[in-house]
C-alpha cells in the first residue's frame, strides 16, 4: 500500500460484521473464491491493524446497448470494452471484522454475515437532530408503502411528519452533531451499512472505524428521538427466516390459530363476488369463488397433500399459489401470492415474529407489551346488544352466502333504536372528495356503529379510517343533516346543540373464534391502529369501544 497518501474528502461505505464471523473469506460469497480474484494482505504497520484485500475483475466487453444504438444509424458504431473493478477491504477492528467497499464491492459482501442495524444506529446516535437530511421508512397498513422523506433543508423529524408509531426505519442521512469529536464524519447515511463522508487521510482510518464500533453500541439515539427504531425490524438474515419458515409450516400442520390468509391490499367490497385460491385441484371459474377467503380449506388441502410436511416443499407453494378476487362486473384479477397473503405471528427465544405482506418483522417485546397495555385501554363495548352473525340467516334473505351487509340489516331489525346507513354514501360539496358512509348503524344515542368482518388488517384498516373520517365531519352541518334524513327520527337523532362528547364511535368485528376476546383477535398492525385511531377519537372527545361479534353457522 502506498504510505504516501494525502488528506482528501472520501464517502466510504463501512460494514460491521457479526461477532460469529472471525475468518476474512467468510465475510464474503463465497461464488467470488470460484472465480478469477486477488488477496492481498494489509500493511499492518501503516494502517495499524490486520487485514484483507479481495479484488475481483469483469472480462472487457462493450457496453451491452452498444446494439442498440446501431439500430438508429447506418454506420457500425464501435465502443471500448470495460471492466468492471470491485474490492473489499476487511479490517480487524476491537476483535470485530469491518469491510470497506470500493467500487461495485458491495456485491460481493455475504448480506447475512453483517450486522444489519449497524449503519442507522451509528447514524441516528451521531445525527444532529435538527440537521437531518432525509429518512426512509416502510409503512405497513393495507399495503407494505415504502416513504422517502426528503427535505432541501436540514430539519428535524417534525418537520419530516414521522410517524413513530407505525413507521419501520430504513435509512437516516443528516450531518453529526459538532461535539461528536474530531472521527466523526462530516455527513453520514445510515442503512444496514455507514456511508461516511469526511476529508481526511485514508491511512489513518482505525480510529475512525473504532469509533464507529463504539458509537454503534450507545443509546444516545434514545435520547435523539429515536427509540421508535427498536420497535420493529425487517428480518434479513436467512438463518433466521429458515427458523421461521419451520414455525410457519409446523403452524400448518399442527393447525393452530395463529395463521390466516387475508387480501394483502384495498378490495372493493361493496362490489365483492367472492374469493378463490389456487393450488386446491379447482379450475378458476366464478361457480369456484366463494364470498369468504377460506384459509381452513386450503391448509387441510396441503395437510393432506403432504405426508412428509417438509418445509421448503410447503412453503414453495405457498409462493407459488395465488389469491384470486371476483368482482360484480365479473372481472377478476390475480391479488397476491398465497405466501403474501399469509398473516402469521408467532415467539422465538423470547422474541416476537410476524410474517405480513410478505415480509417478515421482529417487534421489540416491550414496544408489543406497551401496544396491548394501550389496546386493552379501549373498552368493551357492554351498553349495547348484538346479535350473532349467524350464516343460516341467507336463506331467508333468498342469498347463497350471509354477507355483512346483510346482517347489517338483521342487526338494525334487531333493535328499534338502530337505525341502518349502510352504503348511503354522504357527499361533501367539496370537489374531489369521495363519498363517506357515516357508520353502518347509528342508535338513538348517537352511537356510531362501523362494522367490519375479519379478513386481515386490510379490511380492519378500513374499517378504521371509515371511523376516523366519519368522526371528523360530525361537526359539519350538511353531515348532521344528511344522517337525521335517512333515519327519520322524531325528534332528530343528532340535535345542532350537539357537541362531540354526545358521540361515540363503536368498531364492531366479525370473527370466527368465539373462545376470544375482540383485543385477542387483532394482529399486530391492527393492534397499532387501534391505539392510534383511540387516542385520535379520544383528543376529539368522541367516546369510543371495540365489540366481537360471533360467527355461528
Amino acid at each position: 500500500m502506498n504510505s504516501n497518501s494525502a488528506e482528501k474528502t472520501y464517502s466510504l461505505s463501512i460494514f460491521l460484521h457479526k461477532t460469529n464471523i472471525k475468518n476474512y473469506r467468510n465475510c464474503l460469497k463465497q461464488e467470488i473464491f470460484n472465480g478469477s480474484y486477488e488477496e492481498y494482505n494489509v500493511n499492518r504497520r501503516v494502517i495499524g491493524t490486520q487485514g484483507k484485500i479481495f479484488l475481483t475483475f469483469s472480462e472487457p466487453e462493450p457496453p451491452k446497448w452498444q446494439s442498440d444504438i446501431n439500430q438508429f444509424t447506418k454506420e457500425n458504431i464501435t465502443l471500448n470494452s470495460t471492466s468492471t473493478n470491485r474490492a473489499v477491504v476487511i479490517l480487524k477492528v476491537r476483535n470485530r471484522l469491518v469491510s470497506i467497499t470500493f467500487g461495485h464491492g458491495r456485491n460481493m459482501i455475504d448480506e447475512n454475515t453483517i450486522v444489519e442495524d449497524f449503519g442507522i444506529k451509528v447514524a441516528a446516535n451521531l445525527v444532529d437532530t435538527d440537521q437531518i437530511k432525509s429518512i426512509n421508512s416502510i409503512n405497513i397498513e393495507d399495503v407494505v408503502i415504502d416513504i422517502q422523506r426528503q427535505s432541501s433543508v436540514f430539519s428535524n423529524q417534525s418537520q419530516l411528519r414521522i410517524d413513530t408509531a407505525r413507521d419501520i426505519l430504513k435509512e437516516i442521512a443528516g450531518a453529526p452533531h459538532r461535539r461528536q469529536g474530531t472521527s466523526s464524519p462530516k455527513f453520514l447515511v445510515g442503512t444496514s451499512s455507514l456511508k461516511a463522508s469526511k476529508k481526511f487521510d485514508l491511512i489513518n482510518i482505525l480510529d475512525d472505524l473504532k469509533f464507529y464500533v463504539r458509537t454503534y453500541y450507545r443509546s444516545d439515539y434514545k435520547k435523539n428521538g429515536f427509540l421508535w427504531l427498536d420497535n420493529i425490524k425487517k428480518v434479513k438474515d436467512a438463518q433466521i427466516l429458515n427458523i421461521l419458515h419451520d414455525e410457519l409450516t409446523n403452524s400448518i400442520v399442527n393447525n393452530t390459530d395463529y395463521i390466516h390468509i387475508a387480501a394483502n391490499r384495498p378490495v372493493d367490497w361493496s362490489n365483492l363476488e367472492g374469493f378463490f385460491i389456487s393450488g386446491m385441484g379447482k379450475v378458476n371459474k366464478i361457480d369456484n369463488y366463494e364470498l369468504s377467503i377460506n384459509s381452513e380449506n386450503y391448509f387441510n388441502y396441503i395437510r393432506n397433500g403432504n405426508s412428509n410436511y417438509n418445509t421448503k416443499a410447503i412453503i414453495g407453494k405457498l409462493k407459488r399459489d395465488s389469491l384470486h378476487v371476483l368482482y360484480s362486473s365479473s372481472s377478476h384479477e390475480n391479488l397476491c401470492r398465497v405466501y403474501d397473503a399469509i398473516i402469521f405471528e408467532c415467539d422465538i427465544n423470547s422474541s416476537r415474529y410476524l410474517l405480513t405482506h410478505g415480509q417478515w418483522f421482529n417487534v421489540n417485546q416491550n414496544y408489543y407489551n406497551q401496544m396491548l397495555e394501550k389496546l386493552h385501554e379501549i373498552p368493551v363495548e357492554t351498553n349495547l346488544s348484538f346479535i350473532d352473525y349467524d350464516k343460516s340467516n341467507a336463506t331467508k334473505h333468498g342469498a347463497n352466502e350471509y354477507s355483512e351487509s346483510l346482517y347489517n340489516k338483521d342487526l338494525a331489525e334487531s333493535n328499534p333504536d338502530f337505525y341502518l346507513l349502510d352504503q348511503i354514501n354522504f357527499q361533501a360539496q367539496v370537489p374531489g372528495n369521495n363519498p363517506i358512509e357515516p357508520c353502518d348503524i347509528i342508535t338513538k344515542n348517537k352511537e356510531l356503529i362501523h362494522v367490519k368482518r375479519y379478513y386481515g388488517s386490510s379490511g380492519l384498516s378500513h374499517l378504521l379510517s371509515q371511523g376516523m373520517v366519519s368522526a371528523n365531519l360530525l361537526r359539519n352541518t350538511d353531515f348532521r343533516e344528511h344522517i337525521n334524513k335517512y333515519t327519520a327520527c322524531t325528534p332528530s337523532i343528532i340535535k345542532p346543540s350537539d357537541s362531540n362528547s354526545d358521540f361515540k364511535v363503536v368498531y364492531a368485528i366479525i370473527h370466527k373464534d368465539s373462545s376470544k376476546g375482540v383485543h385477542d383477535i387483532l394482529p399486530f398492525f391492527s393492534i397499532v391502529n387501534f391505539v392510534d385511531a383511540y387516542e385520535r377519537l379520544r383528543n376529539m372527545e368522541i367516546d369510543c369501544s371495540l365489540k366481537k361479534i360471533n360467527i355461528i353457522s
